[in-house]
């Protein structure tokens, strides 16, 4: 069984769409009680949604890195791409962005590298490239 490094959504995006929601909400609420007006609640109402985004991009993972597969992961949690190695396969870290290397071939993976939390990609990073003596002694050099 492989050993996944779980890559978690950039918490500052969470907290922006939750922020965002938060202040429609309240505006929509004070515009509804000025103009007298019982419609512009039901845009409160449409205001929870940025606040439910944030929230589920704080709970969710947004992908699983192991040396032999990758699976990233919807916003509500199903399987959006599950990448698996195959014989003479290899998943490759290049520029802060993973290939899946086949033979002199190399394919970009559909991962978006700026959605995610930078010390989680790090981490998947690291998994993907050295051997384990290369990252045990950076580790212990960092330290």
């Amino acid at each position: 069984m492989s050993k996944f490094i779980p890559i978690k959504y950039q918490p500052l995006l969470a907290n922006i769409y939750i922020l965002i929601g938060v202040f429609c909400a309240i505006i929509f609420l004070i515009g509804g009680y000025l103009l007298n007006d019982f419609l512009v609640y039901f845009y409160t109402i449409v205001a929870l949604f940025p606040i439910y985004i944030g929230f589920k991009l704080k709970s969710n993972l947004y992908a699983k890195v192991s040396k032999n597969e990758i699976i990233v992961y919807g916003l509500l949690g199903q399987i959006r791409k599950h990448y698996t190695l195959n014989k003479n396969e290899m998943f490759i870290a290049k520029n802060n962005k993973i290939y899946l290397k086949k033979g002199n071939l190399q394919q970009k993976l559909k991962i978006n590298n700026w959605f995610v939390d930078k010390y989680d990609w790090q981490r998947g990073i690291e998994l993907l490239n050295g051997d384990d003596g290369q990252k045990i002694t950076k580790h212990l050099v960092d330290d």
